[in-house]
């Protein structure tokens, strides 16, 4: 059952890899505004800090020292603001691109609408009432909801959580467990959520659990092997040409791993809508 979902789930991702790859531009147009606006408030700050005139490299370093003391002075509070709002802007403009592009990911499900008498004898001559079902796609309300409100508990949780692994190294394991399988669980609550697919909770809990287990656990393998792969790469960097080139080399690494979250992304909510159907049909 499950890698009949499973082999589904990626065939309809190979046959849609258009929508993976506009997953990916709307993220990197997200993140080059939000660059832009930081880099914006870092230069509108730029003129109000004056170079030092001297010739001497400590006393260069020590009046410069002073100047960014009497610049964070005088200007921490509206540099923490102007931060603080690019920040919630950004926040917001993903909330926004995420509805509006990730909503065409899934198919919401089954919209029951009920034929009239009317209608059924004008299709098939008969005069009774019948049940048809058409797909829905998830809506803009439901998509950005369920992403605010999964972005809010987590943060919340962390922060709680971060202050019970305070106590000791045992609580620090215990609360990092606790983390993922609370982000675990609210991956299941969110796809389902959005895909409309709720009813698998009750109909088939084990199946809908193996199957995002298995994708979220093959997608976190990868990235911690790529992660791993990065790290031990700038340890053994001895040159400025090996630096750079680790740079680069994870640029590219980023990239491959958002393309992967994508691709995954569109895996799940299609076996989500097979599994969905599935059921409904049975």
């Amino acid at each position: 059952m499950l890698a009949k979902v499973l082999s589904d789930g990626f065939s309809h991702a190979h046959r849609h890899l258009g929508l993976v790859v506009v997953d990916v531009l709307w993220r990197l147009v997200w993140l080059g505004i939000t660059v832009f606006g930081l880099l914006a408030v870092a230069y509108s700050f730029v003129p109000d800090v004056e170079a030092p005139s001297t010739n001497f490299s400590v006393i260069d370093a020590w009046v410069a020292a002073s100047l960014l003391r009497q610049f964070w002075t005088e200007n921490a509070a509206a540099l923490l603001a102007s931060i603080l709002s690019v920040i919630g802007v950004a926040i917001v403009l993903y909330l926004v691109l995420e509805a509006s592009f990730r909503r065409r990911l899934v198919v919401r499900g089954i919209n029951r609408k009920q034929k009239t008498r009317g209608e059924l004898i004008g299709e098939f001559g008969i005069g009774q009432t019948s049940e048809v079902s058409t797909p829905v796609k998830s809506s803009f309300v439901v998509f950005a909801s369920s992403s605010l409100a999964k972005s809010a508990i987590l943060g919340v949780s962390a922060v709680l959580l971060a202050l019970a692994a305070s106590a000791s190294a045992y609580a620090g394991i215990a609360a990092l467990a606790g983390f993922a399988a609370l982000t675990f669980l609210l991956t299941i609550i969110d796809t389902l959520i959005r895909a409309d697919a709720v009813e698998l909770l009750g109909m088939d809990l084990l199946g809908v659990t193996g199957v995002i287990g298995i994708l979220v656990l093959f997608e976190s393998m990868i990235c911690a092997s790529l992660a791993i792969g990065v790290v031990a790469g700038f340890l053994s960097v001895s040159t400025s040409f090996h630096l750079f080139a680790m740079l680069g080399v994870t640029a590219l690494v980023l990239v491959l791993i958002n393309f992967l979250h994508s691709y995954l992304l569109v895996v799940r909510f299609s076996a989500v809508g097979i599994m969905s159907r599935n059921v409904i049909s049975v």
